[in-house]
């Protein structure tokens, strides 16, 4: 029976590896989806910008131009791949290497990009259900026409289409990234907590309790040697 809440990177050991959270092994389920749908992504606008900026015909048909939530879905997918990557290799591979800091800092990073990714597209989604809208109008009145353009027309419309659905794919990635990030903020907390229970010796970790404690102590010893003192005998200085 698979455990979902298996650390999956002790599974090769844990020397050397103290010092990173734990990834359970469902949140591990939940980047391989990230992977692939930030892969579908991909796959969308690359499909669209090819097709778009590769027509030739002059008109409302054509966009020579890449949109910017084209470029951004492919800096993107980039960049989730190389985070990826580093979350999942170093630790596995070169622990001594990994830094949680940086994961904070990346995976923060990567909620950012995602959401800037799915406002560019979703902002040019307007002019896709527009165009769409032309590319069908068109298509029904010369439905009874034979024309070569028939299948330069469906082409730009099933590039409208794949522009569409990338918006909701990346809006899914980005919600995904929002969710993990926030697990990695609780584990890294967590292992900071465990941590400093375990791994720190009590003469390092006094908090406010042990130092009260310790003040009491030696107010304690103070009181001690002073009553010593009073109660010692006086003895005259000897008159010369």
């Amino acid at each position: 029976m698979v455990n979902y809440h298996e650390n999956v990177y002790v599974r090769r050991g844990v020397d050397g590896r103290d010092h990173i959270p734990a990834l359970p092994f469902w949140m591990a389920i939940i980047r391989v989806v990230q992977l692939l749908l930030a892969c579908l992504v991909m796959i969308l606008t690359a499909y669209s910008s090819a097709t778009f900026g590769g027509s030739g015909t002059n008109g409302d048909l054509v966009i020579q131009i890449l949109f910017p939530g084209y470029n951004m879905s492919f800096f993107t997918f980039a960049w989730t791949v190389l985070f990826l990557l580093y979350i999942f290799l170093i630790p596995l591979v070169f622990p001594k290497f990994y830094l949680s800091y940086a994961h904070l800092g990346l995976e923060f990073l990567t909620v950012i990009f995602w959401l800037t990714t799915f406002a560019l597209l979703a902002d040019e989604g307007k002019w896709w259900v527009v165009e769409q809208e032309s590319l069908e109008a068109i298509k029904d009145e010369f439905s009874g026409f034979s024309s070569g353009d028939d299948g330069e027309v469906d082409k730009l419309l099933s590039a409208c289409k794949a522009s569409r659905a990338a918006i909701g794919m990346a809006a899914i990635v980005w919600l995904l990234f929002m969710v993990t990030f926030g697990f990695v903020v609780y584990y890294w907390n967590k292992h900071r907590e465990e941590h400093g229970e375990t791994g720190l010796s009590s003469a390092h970790r006094r908090g406010p309790t042990g130092d009260i404690e310790a003040a009491q102590v030696e107010k304690t010893q103070t009181s001690v040697e002073l009553h010593n003192i009073q109660g010692q005998p006086q003895h005259p200085a000897p008159v010369a």
